[in-house]
């Protein structure tokens, strides 16, 4: 095995004690106190975790401290036929919550997942097989049995007592068929096994097997998996819906949101090191911690986590599923905790040990469900056809599920979105949205005319909302009402374009004249205008005014309607 990392800190009850970090060999590993291994162990990865699991010369100490659902998610990343020793090591409960992970789809138990769990069992010592199969859910067991094998008869069809007798001792006097030749070859085997260890659970399996209705084992079986694993904070998945349920942003106040209890720590079991991945060292979240982070708030964390995946019906042995689950968890949790401290990291660490993490989480995605529900409402107004792409992606991107953040510029970038994370995000989001809204007045209620479904270019084409924007259409009024027409968006005549060019200013900028009595226009029609004004007014300096006059070709002019 390759030299160890000594971590360059270690806790001492509540302190955190620095010292050098530093490469230390086995026997040093093995001199460390089983907490500070269990550290090490915790935080490594992959072969790593492994070798180091294996190194503790007190692993069958060590190993049924950690929770099951961290080993669970090791060995399915390792695979299960890798990682075989470590059932030397683990305890009942432990090999029961392994299979209530990975054997379930919805409320159907897969079998054919349940088997090769089993086989891996039956290879270990007899000691570890007895150990675990009496304390295994015996339901479990019998309903998994009962998908492959059928108990003909026991030892009840013997009138000859000797007979029984002797049927009894080879094989406990039962006749079982099998679904296939794989299943006899693997279970003939195990219950073999089985009446060699326990000849009273042999015969209680075997009875149960022919003895209980498959359909009402199932059931009970599911009920129970269900419990154990909401005493891990994974609710039944309507239960769990509540973790997204709405807090009111504008009257949050923190006094009504005290916790009120701690969590329960179980001082043996250390909390699943997965749970700290949604610290992510770059967040708000994580500067809020530099106190370090306390065992409950490690349990605290794992229980949310745990019950966003129940919500989400995710495969709770995926990794890329629980990526994507801690990610979302971090992203809320984060804004949750920044908006409740009013971005004051030191009032954020005082919160983290105040208000249920959960509390928090539900904050941070009420305040990106209001991001959605005003960018829902935007999607349906007039405007929306008429807005431009950058605009159209920045309202889909709102509208998903999760809502998320676009802010790509241009027609033809596809740049992709990105999760809402912290309160700068939610301050652009609504500066864009409070420009739409904006918008939506203005060209609604405020401007003298209404938005076209189409517009007439007099050449047996018309042209439909999508091509234009709300700057075409607005640019076209201006063009009209420097012709000394009405302010209204009816397609400039190609012919005209030079006289407008003269009117509208020099030396490729618009008049000052004209500028300000535009900009005076809108902004008195709809405060908040200007900025908009202001905009489009950019637009026609670089996409008609700095063409010169002999050059203009309406092929290449933007901003304005032009027709024949």
């Amino acid at each position: 095995m390759n030299t160890i990392e000594l971590p360059g800190a270690k806790k001492v009850g509540h302190l955190t004690l620095l010292r050098e970090p530093r490469a230390i060999t086995e026997a040093e590993y093995n001199a460390l106190s089983a907490n500070e291994r269990l550290d090490i162990i915790r935080h490594a990865v992959g072969t790593r975790k492994y070798d180091l699991l294996l190194a503790a010369e007190d692993a069958a100490t060590l190993i049924p401290r950690i929770p099951a659902q961290e080993l669970y998610l090791f060995i399915r990343d390792r695979g299960l036929d890798d990682a075989k020793e470590l059932i030397d090591f683990v305890n009942a409960e432990q090999f029961s919550l392994f299979l209530d992970f990975d054997c379930w789809r919805g409320d159907q138990l897969d079998s054919d997942i349940a088997l090769p769990w089993l086989a891996a069992l039956s290879e270990r010592d007899d000691d570890v097989i007895l150990n675990i199969l009496e304390g295994l859910d015996f339901e479990f067991l019998t309903l998994v049995t009962q998908r492959y094998a059928t108990v003909v008869h026991g030892p009840e069809i013997y009138d000859d007592d000797d007979q029984r007798q002797e049927d009894s001792n080879r094989d406990g006097g039962y006749e079982v068929v099998y679904t296939s030749e794989d299943a006899a070859k693997f279970f003939s085997l195990f219950f073999a096994q089985l009446y060699q260890l326990d000849q009273s659970l042999f015969r209680r399996l075997l009875e149960s097997i022919r003895g209980e209705v498959p359909s009402q084992l199932e059931e009970e079986c599911f009920r129970n998996r269900n419990n154990r694993l909401a005493d891990l904070g994974f609710p039944d998945p309507l239960e769990a819906r509540s973790v997204y349920q709405w807090i009111d942003p504008a009257t949050f106040n923190l006094q009504d949101w005290h916790k009120d209890k701690i969590y329960p720590v179980d001082e043996e079991l250390l909390p699943p090191a997965f749970a700290l991945t949604v610290t992510a060292p770059d967040s708000f979240l994580a500067a809020a911690l530099t106190r370090g982070m306390s065992d409950e708030f490690c349990w605290e964390l794992t229980y949310l986590l745990n019950k966003t995946m129940s919500a989400a019906k995710v495969d709770i042995g995926n990794l890329e599923d629980i990526s994507a689950v801690a990610q979302g968890v971090r992203n809320y949790l984060n804004l949750g905790l920044e908006f409740s401290a009013g971005g004051n990291v030191e009032a954020g660490g005082e919160i983290l040990g105040q208000v249920y993490l959960q509390t928090l989480f539900q904050l941070g995605y009420s305040l990106c469900l209001r991001l959605s529900e005003r960018a829902r409402a935007l999607d349906t107004t007039a405007i929306k056809p008429w807005l431009d792409a950058p605009y159209k992606r920045f309202l889909k991107a709102l509208l998903q599920s999760p809502p998320r953040l676009n802010l790509s510029d241009g027609a033809d970038v596809q740049t992709g979105d990105r999760a809402i994370k912290s309160l700068d995000d939610l301050a652009i989001i609504n500066h864009r949205l409070d420009r739409l809204d904006m918008l939506h007045t203005l060209f609604c209620s405020a401007l003298p005319f209404e938005l076209p479904t189409q517009i007439d270019l007099d050449d047996d084409r018309p042209m439909y909302r999508d091509e234009l924007t709300l700057t075409d259409i607005i640019l076209t009024a201006l063009a009209n009402q420097v012709l000394d027409r009405p302010f209204r968006p009816a397609p400039i005549p190609v012919t005209e374009l030079p006289r407008l060019h003269a009117k509208l200013g020099t030396d490729g900028t618009v008049s000052t004249v004209i500028s300000e009595a535009f900009i005076s226009y809108l902004e008195g029609l709809c405060p908040g205008a200007e900025a908009f004004a202001r905009f489009t007014l950019g637009v026609l300096e670089d996409d008609f005014l700095a063409i010169n006059p002999e050059d203009l070709d309406p092929r290449y002019i933007s901003g304005i309607i032009i027709r024949p």
